[in-house]
Formats: C-alpha cells, sequence, structure tokens
C-alpha cells in the first residue's frame, strides 16, 4: 500500500546484527570498540531470554550474558547493562 507523498521502501536483511548472541561476532564489536579507544559498551538484555516463562530461568542465557559481560572488561571497557529496552516475555 503507498500513501500520498511517500515512496516505497525495500527492506533489506539485518546480516549481522541478528547474530550479537555469537561471540564470534560480539568478540569483534568489543575489539573494535577497543580499539576506537572507548571506555565503555552498552548492552541490552533480553528478558524473555532469561526468563521464557514465568519463575523459569534460563541459566545458560544467564551465563552467556555472563560471558559477554566478562569479554567487555578484559577488554579494559566498562559494560553498560540495559535491563528494560522494551522487550518483554510475553507472559508478562
Amino acid at each position: 500500500m503507498f500513501y500520498k507523498g511517500l515512496s516505497q521502501v525495500e527492506l533489506q536483511p539485518a546480516d549481522r546484527a541478528v547474530r550479537a548472541w555469537e561471540p564470534e561476532y560480539y568478540e569483534e564489536d568489543f575489539e573494535l570498540a577497543r580499539t576506537l579507544g572507548l571506555n565503555a559498551f552498552r548492552i541490552s538484555l533480553e528478558w524473555s531470554r532469561i526468563e521464557p516463562s514465568r519463575g523459569q530461568w534460563n541459566i545458560e542465557a544467564i551465563n552467556h550474558y555472563k560471558g559477554i559481560i566478562k569479554s567487555i572488561i578484559k577488554r579494559g571497557m566498562i559494560p553498560i547493562i540495559t535491563l528494560n529496552h522494551l522487550t518483554l516475555p510475553i507472559w508478562s
């Protein structure tokens, strides 16, 4: 559907953006940030990944986030954690 005065938008695949959970990609991002001289790196926690069902905790996801945070610290940066970035579990 087109609206008067608006043109069609062609969407492109997200490509690497959807791979942020994979160490190969976030490690590269952290290293690039470090080489740019950044002293902090912001990440968001996806709550539905941590607590997929009410009262059910995904220890594997929690440990994965711990690894991500340690990777930031290892590069001499301060992790800035966003606890609520507009993603909430469906049961909330």
